[in-house]
């Protein structure tokens, strides 16, 4: 152990100025930018990285839901019920292959009036009394913080985009199922999970959020406007 005499010790803080105030203001500004952005990245990929285990999973519902269609030789579907808090989903099988879905049953529910929309849900109570529960598929609660969540899904043949209430995948026994676009939204962007009719191979794509630059961002309004716009877009 090296020791140092006492004069010798004081001689060097004499000699030691130090930082001067504006160099650690420098130094302190910088830091913070550092920690701002550190933070900020940190958020992002926590959000993606909630949703991608979110996404995999409705991925691996909806196969295990075509696996079951084909075995059973009957409908199944992947039900959500998007006004849950939290957010639900199941596999659930119904009638036999013969079995006719009802028309309309997917609807713009903004378009609709009350009465509509009474009448709607009645429709859909009589629909889910023909289905059950997969045993081997349990519920499965969606935890999101509410900054994320399933912000609706799109069905290619009635052009419908759903924001509220239940909305469903089919899928039947010919292997076929709904052409379907699943909006999932974060704090930085909307992720696209796009379901094809026969293929097992799902895309998936992630677009930056557009934040308005005068007002602040309501995110349900801005999930609801970009997953419009991106909806319409892949319809045509």
């Amino acid at each position: 152990m090296v020791k140092i005499k006492r004069s010798n010790f004081f001689q060097i803080l004499k000699n030691n100025q130090g930082f001067s105030i504006l160099e650690i203001l420098i130094a302190l500004f910088i830091g913070g930018l550092l920690f701002s952005t550190l933070n900020f990245g940190g958020n992002s990929a926590g959000g993606r990285k909630k949703v991608d285990r979110i996404k995999n999973q409705i991925e691996s519902a909806i196969r295990f839901a075509s696996d079951e269609a084909a075995l059973r030789n009957v409908i199944v579907r992947v039900h959500f019920l998007l006004d849950k808090d939290p957010q639900e989903y199941n596999v659930q099988y119904g009638p036999d292959a013969n079995f006719i879905l009802p028309r309309n049953i997917v609807t713009d529910r903004e378009k609709l009036t009350l009465s509509q929309r009474e009448n709607q849900d009645k429709k859909q109570e009589n629909l889910n009394k023909n289905f059950n529960n997969v045993s081997e598929f349990e519920k499965r609660n969606i935890d999101l913080p509410p900054t994320i969540k399933i912000v609706g899904l799109g069905n290619a043949e009635s052009e419908v985009l759903q924001f509220d209430g239940e909305a469903s995948i089919y899928v039947y026994p010919s292997g076929e199922k709904d052409e379907t676009m699943v909006f999932f939204g974060t704090e930085d962007e909307v992720i696209t999970l796009e379901v094809p009719p026969y293929s097992t191979t799902f895309a998936s794509n992630y677009y930056e959020l557009q934040l308005p630059q005068d007002q602040e961002p309501d995110l349900e309004d801005l999930w609801i406007t970009q997953a419009k716009d991106l909806f319409t877009t892949w319809l045509k």
